[in-house]
């Protein structure tokens, strides 16, 4: 499968605070390698994840993987191994995962042998292709005799026991690879994820990978975004300085950031004084939803 190209983001509004910590925090000069971003809906979040994913694949030149957790966007995203194989397909089979490849590949066909060769019995039936036996001697003896086998039934149990052996193997894949070259990772609308899957994610995915800082991977990069996320400062306490960055809310626009924002979305014709008007109300805390309900109604009222 070819790589998808992307496009740029047109309609991504300059965020300079978050691209200048993020550029940093590629570079693996911090101590850091989770990049926290949290700030109310409609304020960019997702676009500013779009155009971290653009510079990953065109300026850094690293794998990326970014994951849109809302389980009303992606229900199928609702367990642990869900998330890992929708990671997997996100940094894209130029990557290696030849662990994890292989015990999927397994699991998909029901092949029980590689994840309990011991006890993974097989079931025998056989039958006699008569027209190609030789009887011959003072006993029987068949020969051409065709012999099907039969593999045990797949069970939820071994469903599970399948899909456990693959996310270890996806860990340890991620290390290797992420020990190598630079890799980031990024999570959207985390707090709109599964309540099973949000738990796994901090404990499973975050603290193993970004917190554990004698085992973890050596170049990998964390960003996790959404309207709340933990609160990873009383969770680190005084680690919380040296392992994370943050911006809580997104950095405050400039008023270019709005004339940006207001031709992107073709209300540019507005006037000087009505650019002041939306910049306000964005200093005020409008997000950028409210911001555009009140662009339509001054541009309403210019046109009347």
């Amino acid at each position: 499968m070819a790589r998808q190209e992307l496009k740029f983001p047109v309609e991504f509004i300059d965020r300079k605070a978050e691209q200048e910590i993020f550029d940093n925090l590629v570079q693996f000069n911090d101590n850091a390698h989770l990049l926290v971003i949290e700030d109310g809906a409609g304020t960019g979040k997702s676009t500013l994840l779009e155009m971290l994913t653009y510079k990953c694949k065109y300026t850094v030149d690293c794998p990326v993987g970014r994951i849109q957790l809302d389980v009303n966007v992606n229900p199928e995203i609702n367990s642990p191994f869900a998330f890992i194989e929708r990671l997997r397909e996100s940094l894209g089979i130029e990557q290696t995962f030849e662990q994890y490849d292989k015990f999927n590949e397994a699991r998909v066909g029901k092949n029980a042998s590689i994840f309990s060769p011991a006890t993974s019995p097989i079931a025998v039936q056989g039958s006699i292709a008569a027209g190609n036996a030789v009887i011959s001697g003072s006993s029987a003896e068949l020969i051409g005799a065709q012999v099907n086998y039969y593999g045990i039934e797949w069970t939820s149990a071994q469903e599970d026991q399948a899909r456990r052996r693959c996310i270890r193997a996806f860990f340890e894949d991620l290390k290797t690879l992420a020990d190598a070259t630079p890799l980031v990772v990024l999570l959207d609308s985390y707090d709109r994820c599964s309540g099973e899957l949000k738990s796994w994610i901090i404990d499973e995915f975050v603290r193993p990978l970004c917190f554990n800082v004698n085992k973890r991977p050596q170049r990998l990069l964390l960003v996790l975004a959404g309207q709340v996320v933990p609160d990873f400062e009383s969770m680190l306490q005084d680690r919380y300085v040296t392992l994370v960055r943050s911006r809580r809310p997104l950095s405050g626009w400039q008023k270019e950031h709005v004339v940006d924002f207001l031709r992107v979305h073709e209300y540019g014709k507005l006037s000087d004084k009505d650019v002041d008007t939306v910049w306000d109300k964005i200093q005020q805390g409008f997000s950028i939803r409210q911001a555009l309900v009140v662009a339509n109604a001054l541009l309403g009222l210019a046109e009347n």
